[in-house]
């Protein structure tokens, strides 16, 4: 974790050098150990019985991380190996098999995803409804101009033209950085030139920006947490009983 936090804009020569040998050092570590497990457990039992060679298991994942980390060592196109070596950061992940708590935490993951994903998709429904109302509400709102530019209202990036830039829009007040200042360039508070193809817009539209930082922040976020909590309750049970769902159906 240390080594792969090292690396920096703007570092020496013989820093990048020096990195690039210790990585080669953790590589032939990772490679000789994928090798002994192979040869020592056998290939069926590494990879899984038949049937089960596309199941996902850490033996697996670690021989991905040798090959990805084997691979982009071997390619000389720059662009190519800065996507290809974020196959180091996942050697980050192996901490989870070494750590008890963390493994626990990464199983509840796992099997609360499907019902995370449920949440995600009703978080995505509610993203498209409110694009398309603004769309519709704001499409013609003056933009940023020369009478008055606040640096983040809204403006040639942020604005509600098209669908694609409502939703880009959405998802950047979603994360509640300097929403009110959107807000404020939809209601009318900042001057702008008034024609027939832009409007200021009236302080009702503040109901718009209102609602949605409510529905996102106390209701979906809040239920997003509570199926994680729950999860996690029920998997610390499980985990104390010796007792899995596994377990359940086969009973």
């Amino acid at each position: 974790m240390v080594i792969l936090a090292i690396p920096h804009y703007g570092m020496s020569s013989n820093i990048s050098t020096g990195l690039d040998a210790v990585n080669r050092v953790f590589l032939s570590i990772f490679a000789l150990e994928a090798i002994l497990k192979i040869v020592g457990t056998g290939p069926k039992n590494y990879f899984g019985p038949k049937g089960y060679y596309l199941r996902p298991t850490w033996n697996k994942f670690d021989l991905l991380i040798v090959v990805g980390s084997t691979v982009s060592d071997s390619i000389t196109s720059s662009s190519a190996v800065n996507i290809i070596r974020l196959f180091r950061i996942a050697r980050v992940v192996r901490l989870v098999r070494q750590l008890k708590g963390l493994q626990l935490i990464f199983k509840m993951f796992l099997e609360a995803f499907s019902y995370i994903a449920n949440v995600a998709s009703l978080m995505l429904i509610v993203f498209y409804i409110y694009s398309i109302f603004g769309v519709s509400l704001f499409g013609r709102i003056s933009l940023c101009n020369e009478i008055y530019c606040e640096p983040t209202a809204i403006n040639d990036w942020v604005n509600f033209k098209n669908f694609p830039n409502a939703l880009l829009t959405l998802l950047r007040i979603a994360t509640l950085d300097n929403w009110e200042v959107v807000m404020h360039s939809s209601i009318g508070t900042y001057p702008c030139n008034m024609n027939p193809d832009n409007n200021c817009g009236t302080y009702l539209n503040s109901i718009y920006y209102i609602s949605f930082i409510f529905i996102y922040t106390y209701i979906f976020l809040n239920l997003f947490l509570a199926v994680l909590i729950e999860h996690f309750t029920d998997f610390t049970l499980y985990v104390e009983l010796d007792i899995y769902p596994v377990k359940f159906v086969e009973f």
